[in-house]
């Protein structure tokens, strides 16, 4: 772990340069210098509080364990830099360690030493005796020095007292038995600023025993990180393979579409709960399910997933206008607009959402790196019988990392895989392996219970499954609107055959990339089929190594070889489609979303089952005009219906006709 350490106001960090000689070798102490001295003494120092936390963020690599120390004006420095940390959904530090520091709401001994004259704080930093001899007899030197104290004394003058807030992380606090600047009642009020444990340590010495009582205090703040669980190796694996497909769609984004990769769930909490049962049953989740616990190193040629001891979590309230979902949702868009880092940080961010100080909803964003589809609706289940006061199924559940292992112990069946795409890969429509389309997305859907009610009943009749069916269905819609009489379709695979895995909580996703094709002279039917049998085999083979893959591909020479350059994909999201409002148009005409900016794919078309048949689609408009869009969705809808009872012998036969109203675009989703 990484000890970062923070001097005491006008000191350099250089003064913390014999600790690494106390400590043991997975303790690694960084020295934060801060601006106008030690190896920083040509810049100008900061005398402004924000300004300062700012730098000291930019030095911080919180993708590995670490712990802030900081002395006096130091202490102060560490709290607001993890409470800035934590506003920026950053990882948490393992602890706090504060030293020789009264407590935030107590008024600082040294508040006003900035308003002195330079004789007068010369004799005020004499008097205190943290300050050499040598240095404050030597007006050279002085003129370089003070303006640095000022500066650090001019953030302690400007330092509100009260409680700021708190720190999710431990705090351990360290004071001298014969300081009279910082004594035991006020440091002991340090702990109202932590919403976990707090234990005070009694160094011996005055005010600046970080000198006469080095090994000591050395000695004390190692023992406070292993007892804060802070000195710990965390679980380092392979990822798995849905969570490397994810990591190279990452990197294919541009920096501001990082955050394209977050998820929101918002889950209404029954009436009477408190906050403190909302935030148990979540922290219950955490510690169960080592996704969420887990940040990613994505700096090696093969990424690695990194899981952390659990350690209990605080969630934020946010009040909410009203306590509608609606107003949650907001909240939850609003949350999901900001990147979760995940090399630094855990892959979701949570708020119990609050209406008159009453808690309503949790409030989450999950990065996709931790959850798929079947994953979020898993934890959602699990949420709900924990606030309810119910308990998980005994037993551990099957973690990510224990995926990884086994998916490279399979050597035999990666092999077969690869070699099954490698020959799948000539029958791929150049047309939809097209990137960089970047025009702006027009999104739009439609529920249809007749829908529902016609795929089920062809389902049946052709001993297929409704999500064929759909996909058939939603092919020969694009066929006759674009007059094409092939396609290829990125399958999202969800990979949750094996019943091991039912219960993991992780993102399995990966395309299964498969082309249909019929011409005006095709047999609905026979199309139906085909896209059944081989959805299935494509799906089947849908968990493998995308780098494998990509390897592969290059050296057999594909002009492109890239397995995640898809520009049509066709997303089943399960049964979890529920009626929409009665006033919504989705029920008898189209619903249209706000456009947005984004990279491929061109055409993405979801698919939800249930109570009626939910269809949404994202397309480009150099792939589909944006009144197309709508018409798109009510086709697929015509066809199913078209179908349900006794199929036409031809496409040209089927009737395409929209069931529904399908309103023009409307100029102002822009």
């Amino acid at each position: 772990m990484n000890l970062y350490c923070i001097p005491y106001a006008g000191c350099s960090a250089r003064v913390y340069d014999s600790w690494q000689q106390h400590l043991p070798d997975h303790v690694t102490v960084v020295p934060l210098e801060l601006p106008g001295r030690g190896s920083r003494c040509t810049e100008e120092p900061i005398d402004e509080l924000a300004a300062l936390l700012e730098d000291l963020y930019r030095q911080l690599d919180t993708g590995t364990p670490y712990a802030l120390f900081g002395h006096s004006y130091g202490a102060l420095i560490a709290f607001e830099l993890a409470r800035l940390l934590r506003s920026e959904g950053a990882r948490r530090p393992s602890a706090l360690l504060v030293s020789a520091s009264r407590a935030p709401r107590l008024p600082a001994a040294d508040a006003d030493s900035h308003r002195l004259s330079d004789a007068e704080l010369v004799e005020r930093l004499a008097a205190l005796g943290g300050t050499p001899k040598e240095l404050l007899e030597n007006e050279e030197l002085m003129e370089i020095y003070l303006p640095v104290i000022r500066a650090d004394y001019r953030i302690l003058g400007a330092y509100g007292t009260g409680i700021p807030g708190t720190v999710d992380c431990p705090i351990t606090a360290f004071y001298g038995d014969a300081d009279d600047e910082a004594d035991l009642p006020s440091v002991e009020a340090w702990a109202d600023y932590t919403n976990g444990p707090f234990r005070v340590e009694r160094i011996p010495g005055d005010h600046f025993f970080l000198h006469s009582a080095e090994r000591e205090l050395v000695a004390a703040v190692e023992a406070a990180c292993t007892q804060e669980g802070a000195v710990v190796t965390p679980t380092a694996a392979p990822v798995t393979f849905g969570q490397l497909s994810v990591i190279r769609d990452l990197e294919l984004s541009a920096p501001d579409e990082q955050s394209d990769g977050n998820l929101t769930a918002v889950y209404a909490l029954p009436a009477g709960t408190t906050a403190a049962e909302a935030e148990a049953a979540w922290s219950a989740l955490v510690e169960r399910h080592e996704a969420l616990r887990t940040v990613y190193d994505r700096s090696p040629a093969e990424p690695l997933q990194i899981v952390h001891p659990f350690r209990p979590v605080h969630l934020d309230r946010v009040e909410l206008p009203d306590g509608t979902a609606e107003a949650a949702e907001v909240l939850a868009a609003d949350m999901a607009e900001r990147e979760i880092r995940v090399e630094s940080e855990h892959s979701w961010r949570a708020v119990i959402a609050t209406h008159a100080g009453e808690p309503r909803h949790l409030v989450c964003v999950l990065h996709h790196l931790a959850v798929d589809a079947a994953a979020c609706a898993l934890l959602e289940k699990e949420f709900r019988t924990l606030v309810a006061g119910g308990s998980l199924g005994p037993g551990p559940v099957p973690q990510p990392v224990q995926l990884a292992l086994a998916q490279r112990a399979q050597e035999r069946q990666r092999r077969r895989t690869v070699e099954y795409w490698l020959k799948a890969w000539e029958g791929f429509v150049e047309e939809d392996r097209q990137a960089g389309d970047t025009s702006l997305r027009v999104r739009a859907a439609l529920y249809s219970e007749a829908a529902m009610a016609a795929a089920v009943r062809i389902s049946e009749r052709l001993g297929t499954s409704v999500q064929s069916v759909v996909l058939g269905a939603s092919a020969l819609a694009l066929f006759r609107l674009k007059g094409r009489e092939r396609a290829t379709f990125a399958l999202v695979a969800g990979n949750r055959t094996d019943s091991r895995w039912d219960t993991l909580v992780s993102s399995m996703n990966q395309l299964a990339p498969m082309t249909v094709a019929a011409d005006r002279g095709t047999c609905p039917e026979a199309v139906l089929r085909a896209v059944y049998q081989s959805g299935l085999e494509r799906l089947l083979h849908g968990s493998y190594s995308l780098d494998e893959l990509r390897e592969q591909l290059t050296a057999a020479g594909h002009p492109n070889p890239d397995p995640l350059l898809f520009g049509c994909y066709f997303n089943f999201l399960g049964e979890i489609a529920e009626p929409p409002e009665p006033w919504s148009p989705l029920l008898d005409g189209i619903e249209w979303a706000a456009t947005a900016w984004q990279a491929s794919p061109g055409f993405n078309l979801r698919a939800a089952t249930g109570s009626g048949l939910h269809l949404s689609l994202t397309a480009s408009r150099d792939y589909l005009p944006p009144d197309l869009v709508g018409l798109y969705l009510a086709t697929v809808e015509a066809v199913l219906a078209g179908l349900a009872d006794g199929a036409p012998n031809t496409l040209d036969e089927i009737d395409y006709a929209p069931l529904r109203r399908v309103d023009q675009y409307p100029e102002t989703a822009e």
